[in-house]
């Protein structure tokens, strides 16, 4: 929960100091993710993640920048499969907070 609300709250800083171009479709796209179905947010990372029978997106990108060492089944191991559903957690929720503290005067 800390992660989410600090990083929710560097985005309404963001948005409220440093964004002067596209702030409503930047606000959209970051508050997105808040909406989406809980089921449809687990089948985007079980993609991103996937190490059979293809690379996922994690695992590809690792691959191409050169961290084969790197890659791994993110979901099948005990030692970062806690990690990666905190990563979504945080993804999916970081723009609930962010929006609420950009709403505060």
């Amino acid at each position: 929960m800390a992660g989410q609300i600090i990083l929710g709250l560097l985005l309404a800083l963001m948005f409220r100091f440093w964004l002067k171009h596209f702030k409503s479709l930047v606000r959209t796209i970051v508050f997105f993710p808040v909406v989406l179905p809980v089921v449809a947010v687990a089948q985007l990372f079980t993609k991103i993640y996937e190490i059979q029978p293809h690379y996922g997106l994690l695992n590809s990108i690792l691959a191409a920048v050169g961290l084969d060492n790197l890659v791994q089944p993110w979901l099948g191991q005990a030692s970062t499969a806690l990690g990666s559903l905190c990563a979504m957690d945080i993804w999916t929720s970081i723009g609930f907070y962010a929006i609420i503290l950009f709403s505060l005067p």
